[in-house]
């Protein structure tokens, strides 16, 4: 899902934070949406030259939710193929002979200890870069509003009420309870939940790789 120019704002779409379900949800709630065309969407904020004066907002997650997305994103072969490609040049055989053979690994333990290892760290890196956190690179874009997934719905609304954006606060309201009974929806609100299986030992290393989302967003080391 690619980041979202709407008509007083953008949705700046951290991956694996929330973007199809922004995007399907500002859809239904009829504000239009102008997407980033570059490959993904997933342009990092200095890019992004068209919301350097804008209203922009975005949404984080917590670490143990967010490591488990990224573990089922990279088990789609297109993905794994397309990260490889990327980083064709960096790794070594070993590295890419366990990536290749991440699709055959179904336990997110066994594959944080191998695999998702390599990448630890990443997402906290992720963050400051779209955040402008980092001396990296120098980026005039602000963004104003931070959003998290646990608190979805109030969040987003208090977003685009902020930015001043024309919508019916009723229909939001209707359709964010109406998500509540919605099948696909619950499957995703879900998702996004703490994931009751990782265990302590993953825990620990995501929390040590992770610390500034930690501290940040002052999100539990559980």
């Amino acid at each position: 899902m690619a980041s979202l120019l709407l008509p007083k704002s953008t949705f700046i779409h951290i991956p694996k934070c929330a973007g199809t379900f922004v995007g399907s949800f500002l859809s239904e709630l009829g504000i239009p949406v102008t997407a980033y065309k570059k490959p993904h969407g997933h342009l990092f904020p200095h890019q992004m030259t068209e919301s350097y004066n804008r209203y922009n907002f975005t949404f984080v997650r917590h670490p143990y939710t967010w490591w488990p997305s990224f573990y089922e994103w990279s088990k789609k072969r297109r993905n794994l193929e397309i990260m490889l490609r990327k980083r064709e040049a960096k790794v070594s055989t070993n590295y890419a002979l366990m990536a290749n053979n991440v699709l055959e690994i179904e336990d997110f333990n066994i594959w944080i200890q191998y695999f998702g290892s390599f990448n630890l760290g990443m997402y906290s890196n992720i963050l400051s870069r779209y955040l402008n956190e980092t001396s990296l690179v120098i980026n005039p874009l602000k963004v104003n509003y931070i959003g998290k997934i646990e608190n979805l719905y109030e969040d987003l609304y208090t977003a685009l009420t902020l930015a001043e954006e024309e919508f019916d606060k009723d229909k939001f309201k209707e359709l964010a309870q109406s998500a509540k009974t919605n099948n696909n929806l619950i499957a995703n609100a879900n998702a996004q939940g703490y994931n009751k299986h990782i265990t302590e030992e993953s825990k620990e290393l995501i929390y040590q790789a992770e610390k500034y989302a930690f501290d940040r967003f002052q999100y539990k080391h559980l």
